[in-house]
């Protein structure tokens, strides 16, 4: 409610008394250079920016590129008038592959058999005979099966994948937009009762209360063989930091139940820990990457993670006997999540601002002629003379502005801060009271540091 009364209020201000607008917003901190989607009921075209009319589940939608600067909206004159150039997309049903201007792909039935960049043919992975997805449904493992039917548009593809993994039905889509390197994923399982995912790992002993449900392998996962090299590390997000996992590996120990075990997170060796299969858990995503190049997978809520060497599990469905408390699952289940290969100047602070963006999309939207006089408009000042620093925060509260920033980088920062017509005035806690007095926009974060200023 918050946020609607707060766009209606911003949106009158850039409806032209021309024509018809395309409003769009980007509420982050830092730059972002993105595709969004705007539901529309006529062709309609922004000028000056890439765009096109897509149609996804009988809805028509204006598929733009917008590349925003921080905290900034802008509104973009719509016509009728399509821009005529297009971006090379094409798929070959014979071959099953499929081209964007930045991957290749060759697909089977079974699902996605590698992933490659067009410009130099690296693989950025590939999968167990192209399976999309395995798990263990009803007791016996399972791996994908199905048919795919690939929507080519002039600045986008989207590729469907419909099939059943045993007695579950899915479906999957990824789409390409433009020369964005961040590949968006849908999927959808129906299942009616279905156990997914396995109960008895300790091999024959009885199971135990603390591990029921905690073993991702055997779910239903998306699945990828990644093409690194052995020393590839491994990274994911935590509340306010990027960390490093050494690939610790989850070992058996005696837990304070009689007769039950734990698995505790144990240091090995890397060695050890690339033959292992390990549990890499983040916020929003996670990541593998060697010296030349990596790949992230972003998701809308927990992000976890299966890791042996270069195989990758994404567990996305389980229903079956959990400590928390068993829920069977009847119906159609939906998860959004993305997968983001980069090369080795793509430091981890840009994956994590995709995965917010991801999140928190740009808003966008389609006005109607008014009396607004705005065509872009800069919401807040924000420069930092390094790009680690964030905005994760910005609310009223108690008559005042309160706003946050982490500093998600190793090094000391500084940052300039200020809204249209305010300034800061302290520093404060987590909670709102006043640590220190501010007499100028400048802060200064030692690494890692989160700060709270009120304006």
């Amino acid at each position: 409610q918050v946020k609607e009364k707060s766009l209606s209020v911003i949106e009158k201000s850039f409806s032209s008394p021309d024509s018809k607008s395309l409003f769009v917003m980007n509420p982050h901190s830092f730059p972002v250079d993105t595709w969004i989607k705007t539901p529309v009921s006529e062709k309609i075209f922004p000028e000056n920016a890439e765009s096109e009319i897509i149609t996804e589940n009988n809805t028509d939608f204006l598929n733009t590129h917008i590349v925003l600067p921080p905290l900034t909206a802008k509104a973009y004159k719509l016509s009728y008038e399509e821009d005529a150039s297009s971006d090379e997309f094409s798929y070959d049903e014979k071959t099953g592959t499929l081209t964007t201007p930045l991957y290749k792909a060759v697909l089977n039935n079974k699902g996605i058999v590698s992933l490659q960049t067009k410009k130099d043919g690296n693989v950025i992975f590939s999968s167990d005979n192209g399976a999309l997805f395995t798990a263990n449904v009803n007791g016996k493992d399972e791996a994908s099966e199905g048919f795919w039917t690939v929507e080519v548009n002039r600045r986008s593809l989207r590729a469907i994948h419909k099939g059943t993994l045993g007695n579950v039905k899915t479906e999957f889509s990824m789409t390409f937009n433009g020369r964005s390197r961040r590949i968006d994923c849908h999927t959808a399982f129906e299942l009616h009762g279905d156990t997914v995912g396995r109960n008895d790992i300790t091999e024959g002993r009885p199971v135990p209360l603390t591990v029921c449900g905690h073993n991702h392998n055997d779910k239903l996962c998306f699945v990828m063989n990644l093409n690194l090299s052995e020393n590839r590390k491994m990274f994911r997000d935590l509340p306010y930091s990027i960390a490093e996992w050494d690939g610790q590996l989850r070992k058996t120990e005696e837990y304070w139940y009689d007769n039950d075990r734990i698995l505790v997170d144990t240091p090995v060796s890397p060695e050890e820990s690339f033959k292992g299969t390990t549990h890499l858990q983040g916020v929003y995503w996670v990541a593998l990457r060697d010296e030349r190049k990596g790949l992230a997978v972003i998701n809308k809520g927990c992000m976890g993670s299966a890791v042996q060497g270069n195989r990758v599990l994404i567990p996305l469905l389980y229903a079956n006997q959990y400590m928390c408390g068993t829920k069977m699952l009847d119906g159609v289940f939906t998860d959004d999540f993305a997968l983001l290969p980069f090369d080795n100047n793509f430091d981890n602070t840009e994956i994590h601002k995709e995965a917010m963006l991801f999140n928190y999309d740009a808003i966008s939207r389609v006005l109607e002629k008014g009396n607004g006089s705005l065509r872009e408009y800069n919401m807040g000042h924000f420069e930092s003379n390094d790009p680690s620093v964030i905005l994760t925060a910005l609310y009223p509260e108690d008559g005042s502005i309160t706003a946050r920033f982490c500093n998600f980088s190793d090094t000391p920062a500084k940052a300039e801060f200020s809204l249209d017509g305010k300034n800061i005035t302290a520093e404060t806690d987590l909670l709102g009271n006043t640590e220190k007095e501010i007499t100028n926009n400048t802060l200064s974060f030692t690494p890692w540091e989160i700060k709270t200023i009120r304006l």
